[in-house]
């Protein structure tokens, strides 16, 4: 399982298309997440390049995608951003193994809006692979 040591940052991003993404530097790797399991998008590259210019080599910006867990609807991208964002940086590791309740998870946000205060978000009662895809290195040119 990968951990963040000591230096992490995290930026939930929009795509352009109605998808919202997480990006997250994690110690000197920078990571991507997505709950529809796309590459990302060119605003997406885009805004990742403003953010980190430091990971741009030869016109092209190095990145991991992360397996994740996979939203089965069209309109929970953002929790599940927010979800991963808060595993990363509350329990601090990078949430390729946890089966959170999607049935749970926007009333869970809901109710964290409203006291405003964060809670782990609710996990799958039993234990569960839930993404069984490997960390992908990808490069995309910028230019």
């Amino acid at each position: 399982m990968l951990k963040c040591s000591a230096s992490i940052s995290i930026q939930i991003l929009h795509s352009g298309t109605f998808h919202w993404v997480l990006c997250a530097k994690c110690d000197t790797r920078l990571l991507f997440l997505d709950s529809l399991n796309k590459s990302p998008s060119p605003d997406v590259v885009r805004q990742i390049v403003q953010l980190h210019p430091e990971k741009v080599l030869q016109d092209m910006l190095h990145m991991h995608i992360m397996p994740v867990q996979q939203q089965s609807n069209a309109t929970d991208c953002g929790v599940f951003a927010i979800s991963n964002a808060f595993q990363l940086l509350g329990e601090n590791n990078v949430p390729s193994v946890v089966c959170y309740d999607e049935k749970k998870m926007r009333s869970h946000l809901i109710s964290c809006f409203e006291k405003e205060s964060i809670a782990p978000f609710p996990k799958c009662p039993e234990i569960s692979a839930v993404s069984q895809g490997r960390i992908r290195s990808v490069k995309c040119y910028i230019k």
